[in-house]
């Protein structure tokens, strides 16, 4: 057994906010917001030692029950806007960490929120074989990724909106002039 030290406990730290960092690096540098998150899943992948992650977007959470994830669970994690840790045989966990049968996948559902809204999920799960169940630092961990998460998708959001708002008029939201110069140019290129 490895003994806890001020010095193992700080390397921890260390190493938790330079993954966070990399987060918001990769955020703000990926101008495409799938690849950013792609990327940002991987990146928790190796830090909390889960199996597989991904980062759902509300539009397709149809995809966890794909993932043997059943709906009652999704829609408790969403309603009451909260993290939940079970295994994959359906019985929750305590919402405690520590040992966890060999047959059973430890699995973590996180919701990301924007205005008291769940904008998508974030989900790991870590394989049969592992020992233990996620620790609360895991779970520590992937609550702050997904309030970087949910500022990227809002300035997404925001950032969509102003450009739409630019080559549209505000009155009628008919496409306006820069619009069609734009459009022309992009077709004289082509010709």
């Amino acid at each position: 057994p490895t003994k806890v030290t001020s010095e193992l406990i700080l390397e921890s730290v260390d190493n938790y906010g330079v993954l966070l960092h990399e987060v918001g690096q990769q955020l703000v540098n990926l101008p495409d917001l799938n690849h950013a998150l792609l990327e940002i899943t991987e990146l928790i992948k190796r830090m909390i030692g889960a199996e597989e992650c991904e980062v759902i977007l509300a539009d397709k959470f149809d995809r966890l029950e794909e993932r043997g994830i059943p709906a009652s669970l999704v829609q408790a994690t969403i309603r009451n806007q909260s993290a939940n840790i079970f295994s994959s045989d359906y019985e929750e966990s305590s919402k405690g960490m520590g040992n966890v049968s060999q047959t059973a996948q430890p699995i973590l559902l996180v919701p990301v929120m924007i205005d008291g809204d769940v904008v998508a999920l974030i989900f790991s799960r870590k394989s049969r074989h592992s020992s233990y169940s996620f620790y609360n630092s895991d779970l520590q961990l992937v609550l702050a990724v997904s309030n970087q998460v949910a500022m990227s998708i809002q300035r997404h959001r925001v950032e969509g909106k102003l450009l739409h708002n630019s080559n549209h008029d505000a009155l009628t939201d008919l496409p306006n002039r820069s619009l069609f110069l734009n459009q022309l140019g992009d077709s004289i290129a082509k010709a």
